[in-house]
């Protein structure tokens, strides 16, 4: 199945690239913060940060309001 891990590998993690879920609010905040400015693009972010595009992008896109609250 594409996007789960292979069998017995214990997370998806394994493939490189890190969600922002165990990251702390201040370093999510960072990271929208980074891709609002617009010297770099969302991708470039995630590349800098070995973060996954999806996951900083949902994270710019969210709400204000529920950015701090939620996990991603």
């Amino acid at each position: 199945m594409r996007g789960s891990a292979p069998e017995g590998c214990p997370s998806w993690r394994a493939w490189g690239r890190r969600s922002l879920a165990s990251f702390t609010p201040e370093f999510k905040a960072e990271i929208v913060e980074l891709c609002r400015r617009g010297d770099r693009s969302v991708g470039q972010v995630a590349k800098d940060f070995d973060l996954t595009e999806t996951a900083v992008r949902e994270r710019v896109n969210r709400p204000r309001s529920t950015r701090a609250s939620v996990r991603v």
